[in-house]
């Protein structure tokens, strides 16, 4: 496991859509796939965002760095608050 350099968080209404798109998953056989993709996710979350998905905006008056990424069969979108070292998770989804 990478080092930590940022702390990684999300907001209640996102935990509870990954608990959704976790039952999603084990309904139609993929949770292990989806378990290992968000292991991935979280270590990159954690060690290096700025290197995971791409960036789609910055948000100069917060600070914020919006970034997309696909880590199959997820996708995330998250912002990176670089001065304080936190990411935020905004919404996570399932591929189809």
């Amino acid at each position: 496991m990478p080092p930590i350099n940022y702390r990684v968080s999300e907001a209640a209404v996102v935990t509870e859509r990954f608990r959704q798109l976790l039952d999603r998953a084990e309904a139609e056989g993929r949770l292990p796939l989806v378990v290992r993709a968000t292991q991935y996710m979280m270590d990159e979350l954690a060690y290096a965002p700025f290197q995971l998905g791409e960036s789609r905006e910055f948000r100069a008056s917060l600070q914020l760095h919006v970034r997309l990424a696909f880590v199959p069969p997820l996708q995330v979108e998250f912002a990176v608050h670089e001065p304080c070292r936190q990411v935020f998770i905004l919404r996570v989804g399932l591929q189809s």
